[in-house]
């Protein structure tokens, strides 16, 4: 397989910088998009904005969790059939899900996260007034549907502002998501143990997360979500970037590359894109990247008429030409200096083996969220029934169950960017999976409220960075429309949801519901090695 010698620029008398540091060339720059500046006020704002949507989509859906016994009770269902109705959830996410993406393109990420949330709190008002499991399986569905489109188009927005920061703060905004589950739980097992009638309980939320989801709208970035953010949209409203510095490569609006662009390069070089560079091989997935061009403070090879050596930007090491969501093979547009500059890094239009590899790796991403959110929904939808049937607590302290869960993932999530910079995202993924695992082992093998309380902490803790990491890792995969391996990811990790209350309701009425929870063992394990498939991303060092 051919690659391509990076162009380095004529008469230059200078080496190339190290790794991780910019090229000080003022003719340059381009090659400063290694050292971000500190992001324009509007960006900030857009990422208070988009945390407060993740925030209250987390805190929607946990109001309702912990009256689950209650629900169960009311209508007198066993645990199997209660794990169908709430199998209804994501079976409507799923279907939604495979529309997602079309309706984010079609009406924005901003637009569809923020009155996508008035109509999830609006959904789950049709909840209490279930009459039989019948009925209350539509209800779910629906607020399941709908949290689907959210979910993507919040995902978007965030990976978006992302960009524009030009270093990770996924895991941060997942973790204000937990946050909101947290409040959501906290808010639930207070009107559970006040005996706060589930209507009144559920339409006071409703109003108070839909007018945050409204107010924050107005602050998150307008325009399309393909566009450069320095092609006209408000994303520099405090001025202009001076040279282009701290504004990240970005994917051309323009699926098609132009004609001509790739002119000079060899037609036997083929790229490696398609799956993460840097991860360990597996049913045809490379194991080395060290060879191909594009690793983060490296040169890669650049379109004639673009000046100099275009690095990767930090932290996004092992990627050709890639910011946090660049695609190989289609053109990417520099900012000053390079503007609409078609950019290429080693390969040319996506060949049909890289995208087999794109959808074994899309698969294998897929499986690894959905341990992630099975083991969420085993905390989420189990953990205060398993209190209230297995330990005898009141209300008020089995809802502490999904607290002690969410609240743990959301140190670790808030937390995780660190990790993952420093240890990269393989790592973390497979030391938390096995933490979580052994913590949710220990719990069942010695039952009581504090061993339980701290089961589901470890489980949340866990997994806490798995799903941003498939999700960024997919996000990140060349050869796909934008867009496309995160809608794909996030309509696949529905499944996780999908078999966590099936499985575990059949288990809990065949065996108990400690024999159940043994799924979020089982996740965990999976998780340890499939993990091999993620990008085991590291920030280069600096002086």
């Amino acid at each position: 397989m051919a690659t391509l010698a990076p162009v380095r620029r004529q008469h230059s008398r200078r080496s190339a910088p190290p790794p991780g540091r910019a090229d000080p060339d003022p003719e340059n720059p381009v090659s400063r998009l290694t050292t971000p500046a500190p992001p324009a006020r509007r960006v900030r704002l857009a990422r208070a904005a988009v945390a407060a949507q993740f925030l209250t989509n987390g805190a929607v859906f946990f109001n309702v969790v912990p009256r689950y016994p209650q629900i169960r009770e009311d209508l007198g269902l066993s645990n199997a059939a209660l794990g169908a109705a709430i199998a209804a959830f994501p079976v409507g996410a799923l279907l939604a899900g495979l529309f997602a993406g079309a309706v984010v393109r079609r009406y924005r990420s901003a637009r569809v996260a923020a009155f996508g949330i008035v109509l999830t709190t609006t959904a789950t008002l049709a909840i209490p007034l279930a009459p039989n499991l019948t009925a209350l399986a539509g209800a779910l569905f629906l607020v399941g549907a709908v949290d689907s489109v959210v979910d993507v188009a919040q995902n978007t927005h965030g990976l978006r502002v992302q960009r524009l920061y030009g270093r990770s703060i996924v895991n941060s905004l997942h973790g204000v998501w937990s946050i909101g589950a947290v409040l959501g739980g906290l808010m639930g097992s207070a009107a559970a143990g006040l005996n706060l009638p589930l209507g009144l309980h559920l339409t006071v939320s409703a109003v108070l997360l839909s007018a945050v989801a409204l107010i924050a709208h107005h602050y998150m970035l307008p325009g399309d979500d393909t566009r450069s953010p320095t092609a006209g949209t408000d994303a520099a409203a405090d001025g202009p970037e001076p040279d282009g510095a701290g504004m990240p490569v970005r994917a051309a609006a323009s699926p098609h590359p132009p004609a001509d662009t790739t002119a000079g390069v060899p037609p036997d070089a083929e790229s490696t894109a398609g799956v993460p560079p840097d991860a360990e091989s597996s049913g045809g997935v490379p194991a080395d990247a060290d060879s191909a061009p594009g690793v983060a403070g490296r040169p890669v090879q650049a379109a004639p008429g673009v000046a100099g050596p275009v690095h990767a930007t930090t932290g996004v090491a092992g990627r050709p030409m890639l910011a946090t969501t660049g695609v190989a093979g289609r053109p990417v547009h520099a900012t000053a200096g390079a503007a609409d500059r078609p950019v290429h890094a080693t390969a040319g239009v996506p060949g049909r083996g890289m995208r087999a590899a794109a959808v074994r790796l899309l698969a294998l991403l897929g499986v690894l969220a959905a341990c992630g959110v099975l083991v969420e929904d085993a905390g989420a939808s189990w953990g205060a029934i398993f209190l209230t049937d297995e330990l005898h607590t009141g209300a008020a302290t089995a809802g502490l169950a999904v607290v002690a869960l969410q609240t743990a993932m959301t140190i670790g999530r808030l937390t995780g960017d660190r990790a993952v910079d420093r240890f990269g995202q393989r790592t973390v993924v497979r030391a938390g999976a096995a933490l979580g695992a052994a913590g949710m082992a220990a719990a069942l093998a010695f039952p009581s409220v504090p061993t339980a309380l701290a089961g589901f902490a470890l489980a949340g803790l866990g997994v806490a960075t798995l799903v941003p990491a498939a999700m960024h890792t997919a996000d990140e995969l060349p050869g796909l429309r934008p867009g496309t391996g995160l809608t794909v990811v996030s309509w696949l990790l529905r499944g996780g949801f999908l078999l966590s209350p099936l499985l575990v309701g059949y288990l809990a009425d065949q065996a108990g519901l400690r024999v159940g929870l043994l799924t979020v063992v089982a996740a965990g394990v999976i998780t340890v090695i499939l993990a091999r498939v993620l990008v085991n991303r590291t920030s280069p060092a600096t002086p």
